[in-house]
């Protein structure tokens, strides 16, 4: 298989995004909601029809875009990613695929919200 995985890095192509994942946990006997961040480079381009086929119905009508990176979408401690932030709007993971074999990982996800941080 022709590996194509050095155009995630090619600046014509890349660009930075947020994977965002919100997780609860007890501190100091209070439940709180922690929010991890992490910085990735890779291609973000609209969603295809073909890729569209794999989403329900319902997720079809709001905008959805698929992301391209080399590094997995998983934080250090495994915990998946929940969101992507991407030019000031916040995108909810629908579908995930491991393409580690083939030198990316590739997620599509739906529009959320528009986000003040991004």
């Amino acid at each position: 298989m022709l590996d194509i995985s050095f155009l995630l890095y090619d600046p014509d192509f890349c660009t930075l995004f947020t994977l965002v994942a919100n997780s609860s946990e007890w501190i100091n006997g209070r439940h709180c909601v922690v929010t991890k961040s992490k910085a990735v480079t890779g291609v973000a381009r609209p969603t295809s029809g073909d890729d569209l086929e794999m989403l329900p119905e319902a997720d079809r009508v709001s905008g959805s875009m698929t992301f391209l990176t080399k590094a997995p979408m998983r934080f250090s401690d495994g915990e998946p990613a929940m969101f992507i932030e991407y030019q000031k709007k916040r995108y909810k993971i629908i579908h995930a695929d491991d393409f580690n074999e083939n030198g990316f990982y590739k997620a599509i996800a739906t529009y959320v919200e528009v986000t003040d941080d991004a």
